[in-house]
């Protein structure tokens, strides 16, 4: 019997079926080769032949190429597009060096930091605004009269609109009332009637969102002699009179300033980390930077009688500073370390070449120079050559600008502070030209000789002195100046129809002062008799001419021939009325009456 399975092998094949696909692939190849990512997997590459009618090209041969290569007319044209390629080539590389060379380049522009740039407004906080409300029984809550820190939170937009970034706010820590607030016990706690710590936050946390820096007092030469930190001295000639002898202690105690202030011991290590532990302590806080009370007595040398300004001052600013410098973890978060000098021929020293203090404060009015005030400031500014400088005219413990000069010098005094290179740092009120009060003398908190008071008296809101100028619902703890109140108030300097008020100067010179010229432009001095002139001018921008009459005559210049100023100018600010128009000094000279100060714009 037959197996099937013979039958299946025996069968023939489909010839026509196998010979078909057969004649297809008889042109085609095959191969499979090994390769790619992944060499377990084969892969088959196929060369396909054309069919009988199928288009061929072959390409020309070499013979007949170099036929064609060596017929003049393509030699010619390959010469011609060489040439055309090197031509565009040089003409692009020319092009480029041309614009390079005249295109007008981008001005320079340094890296400022907030302390270089930016207008300080300094806040005494007991005099400022006091939030304090009245209460059911009448009777006197604490802070009662005293502006606090809510108040001065309460006015933010005030310093806001004024266009103020740097807001510098006096001691406001807990201290023995001795002093009217530089006595302190405790340098990280809120003067109770001053506020709590949760109100330093909620402003803290008000000026971060509105990118308004910082400044704090920092008081380390001296404490409270009630802190515990008072420390025990053995007994020295009681005839100095920095010695004050202690009835408890039976020593004397070493005070530079209030008899009421020991002197801290600079030299004792232990001192020194506290005293670090308070910068600390701030910064924490995001605190942007301090002003150091009385940094001129932080060392002595008592043996041979010198307390002032003595070398190691400036070297444990060094270390203060450094501090600091801890905190600057990237761009915009730079903290500054202040110092201000009586003298300044002693700016150097404190600034020290940018190593010690970030600036140096100066008030111009104060010294005893025998020069005339145009004579003074051109001195004083050569002084400061070289040195970040901070202009003030006075603060809590010197008399108010607007009662260091006539009130009709006023503006030109505030234009010379705004515009100046450096800093300017507005005691709060010289903005209104509020006036020294000499009614607050017989304050019994203020134990200075002569009284501080009447330069500290409440900030004049409104002229409404009945109802204590806007300042407090309380009877104030200093008394506001009944004669100056009624001119000399914010409401009354902001209002319409009354123009070029000192408020209004202000606002205008904070703008200009933002231009780059008057930001980091070179300073050129000028004086003719009680004329005071100066350019400031940045490469690349326009420059500015600043002309004050600081006499009692009026003056008539051209200005171009004593400046080098172009002929043709812009009046931009006039302290006196409000005008913009273009001068041209060929044909006409510009008059400045007395007390006078103009901004001339120039190419």
């Amino acid at each position: 019997m037959s197996d099937p399975m013979d039958k299946e092998e025996k069968t023939p094949l489909n010839e026509s079926a196998t010979n078909e696909p057969e004649d297809e692939m008889i042109d085609s190849k095959a191969k499979f080769l090994n390769g790619g990512k992944n060499l377990d997997e084969p892969q088959v590459a196929i060369e396909v032949g054309s069919n009988d009618d199928a288009v061929s090209f072959t390409g020309l041969g070499k013979e007949e190429l170099m036929k064609y290569a060596d017929d003049p007319f393509w030699k010619k044209v390959r010469i011609i597009l060489l040439v055309l390629f090197w031509v565009g080539w040089v003409a692009m590389l020319v092009a480029a060096i041309v614009i390079i060379v005249l295109a007008p380049r981008c001005p320079y522009r340094p890296d400022q930091k907030w302390y270089d740039k930016e207008t300080v407004y300094q806040v005494y906080p007991r005099s400022f605004k006091d939030s304090t409300k009245k209460s059911a029984n009448n009777a006197n809550p604490v802070g009662a009269g005293l502006g606090d820190l809510a108040g001065l939170q309460s006015k933010m937009e005030y310093i806001k609109d004024l266009g103020m970034k740097v807001i510098y706010i006096n001691s406001f820590y807990e201290t023995a009332d001795a002093d009217v607030g530089l006595d302190w016990t405790d340098h990280k706690k809120v003067h109770p009637a001053l506020g709590t710590m949760e109100e330093f936050d909620k402003l803290r946390k008000d000026t971060k969102k509105t990118e308004v820096r910082l400044i704090l007092d920092y008081i380390p030469n001296h404490t409270s002699k009630n802190h515990t930190w008072f420390q025990r001295k053995s007994a020295y000639d009681n005839t100095k009179s920095a010695w004050t002898y202690d009835t408890t202690r039976k020593q004397c105690y070493l005070h530079q300033l209030h008899d009421s202030e020991p002197d801290l011991n600079l030299e004792n290590t232990k001192v020194k980390q506290e005293l670090e532990g308070i910068l600390r302590f701030w910064l924490d806080k995001g605190v942007d930077g301090f002003h150091i009370i009385g940094a001129e007595y932080l060392y002595e040398n008592v043996s041979a009688g010198e307390q002032k300004n003595q070398k190691r001052n400036v070297e444990i600013i060094k270390e203060w500073k450094k501090v600091l410098e801890t905190y600057n973890t990237k761009p915009g978060k730079e903290k500054a370390l202040i110092v201000t000098v009586k003298n300044p021929s002693d700016a150097k020293m404190y600034y020290s070449g940018g190593n010690g203090a970030t600036l140096v404060r100066i008030q111009p009015l104060s010294n005893n120079m025998t020069n005339s005030l145009a004579g003074k400031i051109l001195e004083q500014s050569a002084m400061m050559t070289g040195i970040k400088t901070g202009w003030m005219y006075g603060d809590q413990d010197m008399s108010r600008l607007a009662s260091s000069v006539p009130a009709e010098n006023v503006n030109a005094m505030l234009t010379l502070q705004m515009l100046l290179p450096g800093v300017p740092f507005n005691y709060y009120g010289d903005e209104i030209s509020m006036t020294n009060n000499d009614a607050a003398e017989t304050n019994p908190a203020d134990q200075a000789k002569p009284s501080r008071s009447p330069f500290r008296t409440p900030m004049q809101w409104t002229d409404d002195f009945n109802n204590n100028g806007g300042f407090s619902m309380l009877k104030p703890w200093l008394p506001l100046n009944q004669t100056d109140i009624k001119e000399h108030n914010v409401e009354t300097q902001n209002a319409y129809l009354n123009d070029y008020t000192s408020l209004k100067v202000v606002k205008k010179l904070v703008k200009l002062r933002a231009k780059e010229s008057f930001q980091w432009g070179d300073l050129k001095m000028y004086m003719e008799d009680d004329l005071l002139m100066f350019t400031r001018k940045a490469e690349g921008f326009s420059g500015y001419l600043v002309v004050l009459n600081l006499g009692n005559t009026g003056k008539t210049e051209k200005f171009y021939d004593t400046t080098g100023v172009s002929k043709s100018v812009k009046l931009v600010f006039h302290s006196m009325e409000d005008s913009e128009k273009e001068i041209d000094l060929s044909k006409n000279s510009l008059y400045l009456k007395p007390n006078d100060a103009v901004v001339l714009q120039y190419e």
